[in-house]
């Protein structure tokens, strides 16, 4: 796939809350730096889930997209709150902003991996 056809995979797996239709059944994303996966598009509805709506209240604000030949990457803010205990930290009552980067591999319109790069130290500051 081309360029565009990969921006646009990602401008609608974006625009549709993660469209996990758009996620490959064999699909793995990665948290890198925790050692967090999850592989098989199910399994990667729940982990979104629950990051955005589990873990944190959160959604994802000012995305700036490119798409690339091989696939993608999105930067953007997470914002929200975090309503329960993540990386070792205490949910917390104030607003949370931080950045987000996840790089995507892309095979036959279908997103086949994500690695997501969250700076979860930020929730310290």
């Amino acid at each position: 796939m081309g360029v565009n056809e990969n921006l646009k995979v990602l401008n609608q797996y974006l625009s549709g809350d993660h469209a996990t239709d758009l996620v490959a059944h064999d699909a793995v994303f990665r948290l890198e730096g925790s050692g967090g996966s999850a592989e098989g598009r199910e399994a990667i509805t729940a982990m979104l889930n629950d990051f955005y709506h589990g873990t944190f209240d959160a959604r994802v604000e000012n995305a700036r997209v490119q798409g690339t030949e091989s696939g993608g990457i999105v930067e953007c803010d997470f914002v929200g709150r975090q309503v329960k205990e993540f990386a070792g930290m205490a949910a917390r009552a104030d607003p949370v902003r931080i950045p987000l980067c996840v790089v995507y591999d892309i095979e036959d319109s279908h997103i086949q991996e994500a690695r997501i790069y969250f700076m979860s130290q930020a929730l310290s500051l």
